[in-house]
């Protein structure tokens, strides 16, 4: 069983060079790989000093996160469409069950992923974590040694239900408490672990499977993971703002008695037991002009953007309550909506919301979890597991982009429509493709470029349309995976259901079809957006222009 599987997988390799593959990807892993690679992808944010600065904690939490996510897609994401191939030529089982026990791999974590907000309050998320991490690592060893139908979708149902734990509502939750107004570049950073384990387990459990066999595959890369996972847990993954004494973002304390609290966008500077002194503008380019112009001592109050002092808050009310009218995209996303109980699921830009991550991760998935075993007859096992890293390569790439750029007065949900439109072009070129190498090789890099921004922009467009964000992002999160799971499954059957030679050119249409679908949920929330602007356009039209205030800060 073992010789079939490897035979399949990877093609046949030289002893001295599967030595050396072997010695290369599984004993220095830990020592060569995570460090460089991150140090790497980390490079365009060095520019930003408010994530580095000297003593601030949060960076470790980033560096944490973007490591904790690696291993999470690298396993739990990227490792089933691998897992599909190996269990199907060592066990010769019908591809529509397969894919069924890959759709339960992905069903199994809605249920925690819903709860994950629960389940750190009572257990800690260091502690939820690791113990994601050790399910994790039981459920693939079951996908490597199950013997029967039911024994694989147990550890289906293991293999989900511990990914999530290190999933995108886990990076979101570590990434939060530590950064607020930089959050967008900190979301970026860490969710580029996915991709960054998109690119390094991909060809690696090709080769792993190859040379130690499926079932050391799994033993080798779990007790990595465990052994990584469960050492963040403990030194970092513990601590939080709070318990180190730490502003968000890096800011500071100052004076005497003065606390730093976490708001909306920017912070609230506080006296213990008091009122706020401070109330930090909108982040827009008016409100860091209202604060630039001002001295004192340097506080965490004024804009999220511009940490310059405000001498007369007054003022700065006065000024931030002007900027609060001016018709730009910035002030109108900026003025996030309370939506408590079931007001909630009755609000139109959280449905759009759910259902363009839910569409658009359904067919992203499906597509996927079969992109692997479509490209082995045109490509070859080995290439077409590079092509698997290449695709995340480029999703490294589009999120790097959208981290970098993306201003807090950005349209988010347009930035997520076009990542969805070079989506579907991907799978277009994929379709018309026929056989061509070079048209295999962009139509990948097109589809993957979208593949980090499906995961980390609705959270950030729910950060600026919803006042309780982490309760938004672990629904929307919940309900996308809940709907994406039944994506292998379904391309599965229409895969079986398609005439010979036509099954991955339906797969493919269907992805295409279903992310368009996506992409116009998101527009139809954006609509809202720009009916609310015209509303707050036409109140500044017909608005008396304001009067001056005087130093005190009154208008007379």
């Amino acid at each position: 069983m073992r010789a079939r599987a490897r035979s399949a997988i990877a093609p046949a390799m030289s002893a001295k060079w599967r030595s050396v593959w072997s010695a290369f990807m599984v004993r220095l892993i830990p020592k060569y790989w995570i460090q460089p690679a991150a140090y790497c992808v980390a490079i365009p944010f060095a520019g930003d000093s408010r994530m580095q600065r000297p003593g601030f904690f949060g960076r470790n939490v980033m560096w944490a996160a973007f490591t904790m996510a690696m291993f999470g897609w690298g396993v739990g994401f990227y490792g089933p469409p691998i897992f599909l191939h190996a269990v199907m030529q060592r066990t010769g089982w019908p591809l529509s069950l397969v894919s069924g026990a890959v759709t339960l791999h992905f069903l199994a974590g809605t249920l925690v992923v819903a709860n994950l907000p629960r389940i750190y309050a009572r257990f800690g998320i260091a502690r939820v974590t690791f113990s994601g991490s050790l399910v994790l690592a039981l459920g693939i060893g079951g996908w490597a040694v199950a013997a029967t139908p039911w024994q694989l979708l147990l550890a289906a149902l293991f293999s989900g239900m511990g990914w999530v734990t290190l999933g995108a509502a886990a990076v979101n939750a570590l990434i939060a408490p530590w950064f607020v107004t930089t959050r967008p570049a900190a979301l970026g950073m860490a969710y580029n672990g996915a991709s960054l384990g998109g690119v390094l387990f991909s060809p690696l459990w090709v080769v792993l499977i190859a040379t130690l066999g499926f079932d050391g595959a799994v033993l080798a890369v779990g007790l990595s993971m465990v052994a990584v996972i469960g050492a963040l847990a403990r030194s970092i993954f513990v601590h939080s703002p709070e318990s180190l004494g730490q502003c968000p973002d890096g800011g500071s304390f100052r004076g005497q008695d003065r606390l730093c609290l976490p708001t909306r966008i920017g912070f609230e500077v506080r006296a213990a037991g008091g009122k706020p002194k401070d109330r930090s503008a909108q982040s827009t380019r008016g409100s860091q002009a209202a604060t630039r112009s001002h001295d004192g001592p340097r506080c965490p109050g004024g804009s999220g953007l511009d940490r310059e002092p405000l001498r007369h808050p007054a003022r700065a009310q006065v000024r931030s309550r002007e900027f609060e009218h001016t018709p730009t995209a910035a002030a109108v996303t900026r003025r996030p909506m309370h939506l408590p109980g079931r007001a909630l699921w009755r609000n139109r830009q959280f449905v759009t919301l759910a259902l363009g991550m839910s569409l658009g991760l359904f067919a992203q998935i499906g597509l996927i979890t079969h992109l692997f075993s479509l490209l082995v007859p045109r490509l070859g096992g080995q290439w077409a597991g590079i092509a698997m890293g290449v695709a995340t390569l480029a999703a490294i790439g589009g999120r790097l982009l959208v981290g970098r750029y993306l201003n807090p007065g950005s349209d988010r949900r347009g930035v997520a429509c076009c990542a969805y439109a070079l989506q579907i072009l991907g799978s277009l070129v994929l379709l018309a493709a026929d056989g061509q190498p070079a048209l295999l090789w962009l139509g990948v890099v097109l589809f993957g470029s979208g593949i980090g921004n499906a995961t980390s922009l609705p959270p950030l467009i729910a950060q600026t349309e919803f006042v309780d964000a982490q309760r938004a992002v672990s629904l929307i999160v919940a309900l996308s995976q809940a709907c994406y799971a039944f994506g292998p499954a379904l391309f599965g059957l229409l895969r079986e259901a398609s005439p010979a030679g036509w099954n991955g050119a339906a797969v493919l249409a269907m992805a295409a079809l279903i992310q368009s679908l996506a992409m116009i949920s998101l527009a139809l929330g954006r609509r809202v957006d720009s009916a609310e602007f015209s509303a707050a356009a036409a109140t500044k039209a017909t608005s008396p222009p304001a009067r001056p205030a005087d130093a005190s800060g009154r208008r007379p």
